[in-house]
């Protein structure tokens, strides 16, 4: 079978980086007060060491930054490991619809940290997930994916 004709992504290694919440303050109609939306820099890398037609692999590495109450020394603050969340992760998908996660948090370095883990089940174009933490906090979420390129 040729290598193209199933749908995953590549092994090696991916970057990204993401601006969040950059809107104007929330407003409330009663009252003088407005609260500023969490506003965040992420970046993360990504290595798929293994793909296949039927497994893939993939190791992560995300670190977070609250963009709210920097102080002058912008720069000096910015890059300091203490003002960082942290977040590792392994993830293995088996025929690209059963997804496993197993994963590590550390908000800084006087904070909690702790394992987290995960679960997804969808084809490529929606996933269904679920990933808990050990302070017994569950999320759940569905994503929706549109290709680009609608053969």
């Amino acid at each position: 079978q040729d290598s193209n004709s199933f749908n995953h992504k590549a092994e090696g290694f991916s970057i990204g980086a993401a601006v969040l919440n950059l809107g104007a303050d929330v407003r409330y109609e009663d009252s003088e007060q407005k609260d500023p939306l969490p506003r965040l820099l992420r970046v993360g890398i990504a290595w798929r060491p293994i793909v296949t037609e039927t497994f893939q692999t993939t190791l992560a590495a995300d670190y977070e930054k609250s963009l709210l109450d920097l102080k002058s020394g912008f720069f000096k603050e910015f890059f300091a490991p203490q003002f960082f969340i942290s977040k590792y992760g392994l993830e293995v998908n088996f025929f690209y619809v059963w997804t496993f996660r197993l994963g590590y948090r550390q908000d800084n370095e006087n904070e909690d940290h702790y394992l987290t883990s995960g679960f997804g089940f969808g084809p490529h174009w929606i996933n269904f997930n679920i990933a808990s933490d050990r302070r017994g906090e569950t999320r759940y979420s569905v994503i929706f994916n549109y290709p680009l390129d609608l053969k």
